[in-house]
């Protein structure tokens, strides 16, 4: 095959776990943790101070020692996330609300925090400010070579963050775009230094796991 994709997903809010336990203690991270109050559980951002210490939460993440950590793609409910990286391994990354765009199998926390306006407003993530994503398609970025295509797989509310965060990296940048008229399909326009392509679909919720499992079935084919 010419080209060399490299499929970025969104994060899903259906988790496999709904905390994350640190020295003997339930935490969960959101977008707001003031807004919240839960017996037994303690919530924080990401990038807050860990208590009694000078590092935050994302610092701990980083150093990917603590055994309550689990693999991203392992993390969300859905079978896509398994499915893909079976087939690309960590040539499949995430774009998490919470963590940046990780690679899938980047050990991370439960969190509940979204771009999506709709979730509760403490998932809700409205602002870049305090947010030290990683971003480990940009480090990754000097392995990749000249027919390299990289393609979100991403509602709406996903792909202006993706674009900001990829718009340095010097390869071509697909983001899909539902659509429901067969008319559209296909058509590519630039947005914020990436090109997007409508998708087709009749699903018009969580249509991009679709869209996903298409593309992985179809490039698996095609190795085979």
């Amino acid at each position: 095959m010419n080209k060399h994709y490299i499929p970025v997903l969104c994060c899903s809010s259906k988790k496999n776990r709904d905390r994350f336990c640190y020295n003997g203690k339930y935490y969960k991270f959101l977008a707001s943790p003031r807004m919240v109050s839960q017996d037994g559980v303690i919530f924080y951002k990401p990038d807050d101070r860990i208590p009694g210490t000078t590092k935050t939460w994302r610092d701990l993440v980083l150093e990917q020692n603590e055994p309550d950590l689990v693999p991203a793609y392992k993390l969300y409910s859905h079978v896509i996330y398994r499915d893909l990286y079976h087939v690309f391994g960590n040539r499949f990354y995430i774009l998490s609300a919470g963590w940046g765009i990780i690679r899938a199998d980047f050990k991370i926390p439960a969190y509940d925090i979204t771009y999506s306006p709709n979730a509760p407003n403490y998932a809700i993530r409205t602002d870049d400010i305090g947010w030290n994503d990683i971003n480990h398609l940009q480090e990754d970025s000097g392995k990749f070579d000249s027919n390299t295509e990289i393609i979100l797989f991403a509602s709406s509310y996903y792909a202006p963050h993706f674009c900001y965060m990829a718009q340095s990296i010097p390869y071509n940048k697909i983001v899909l775009k539902y659509t429901s008229n067969k008319s559209e399909n296909g058509r590519v326009r630039q947005v914020q230094n990436c090109s997007w392509t409508n998708y087709y679909t009749t699903q018009k919720t969580n249509w991009y796991y679709e869209a996903a499992q298409r593309f992985t079935e179809n490039y698996a084919n095609k190795i085979k």
